[in-house]
């Protein structure tokens, strides 16, 4: 069997990080976010007038120790993604800025140790001479040369679809991904079905 090059996401594919942020946030700035317009560009349902304060409200959240006493990976993640390193290379690929990468690595380290090849960023990156730069999944997913990729959003599916990776699992049943469906993803509401679509993945890479 061709061993797959596979690109996870981690918020909403192997954490529940959306619905914790929302309701944390609603419960320490009195405000009333609906979880399924977390991707929602408009600032004011947030009770502030920019992006940014909500992005830095939220870094505190993710940085604080109650974040990470409130929020773990799917059991069913955990299972599959465990029995997923045991026949193909998988690297994690996450939005969120390296900033709060000592987080994600201890997550990481808890649940998936010796998983990941790699831990990608594609929020803010810090290269070596101190720029700083954004990188598309697209982009991330291009340089592993990626096979698969597993996520929720639908930008960051549409990225790596346009970088010509040709398998994308769309993950989960949200309210940021179902409004919309995207040629050439496949819906995968949970972790069952993402191993199902697998299977049939490495039956045709095998032919």
């Amino acid at each position: 069997m061709k061993r797959l090059i596979i690109a996870i996401d981690c918020d909403d594919v192997l954490t529940p990080s959306s619905h914790a942020i929302v309701a944390h946030y609603n419960r320490e700035y009195g405000t009333d976010v609906n979880v399924d317009k977390f991707y929602d560009r408009n600032p004011t349902q947030w009770g502030v007038k920019t992006l940014d304060e909500v992005y830095e409200r939220i870094r505190l959240y993710f940085r604080s120790d109650r974040f990470q006493e409130e929020v773990h990976p799917f059991e069913e993640a955990i299972r599959a993604v465990h029995e997923l390193a045991e026949r193909h290379e998988l690297h994690l690929v996450t939005g969120r800025s390296q900033t709060v990468d000592m987080v994600t690595n201890a997550m990481v380290n808890t649940y998936f140790k010796d998983v990941f090849l790699s831990i990608e960023h594609t929020g803010s990156v810090k290269l070596d001479d101190g720029t700083i730069i954004r990188r598309t999944k697209g982009e991330v997913c291009q340089a592993i040369a990626a096979d698969i990729l597993i996520d929720d959003n639908l930008d960051h599916a549409r990225s790596v679809l346009d970088a010509g990776i040709k398998h994308v699992l769309l993950y989960g049943d949200y309210g940021w991904n179902k409004h919309e469906e995207l040629t050439g993803a496949i819906r995968c509401r949970e972790w069952g079905a993402v191993m199902k679509q697998i299977v049939v993945l490495e039956r045709e890479a095998g032919r």
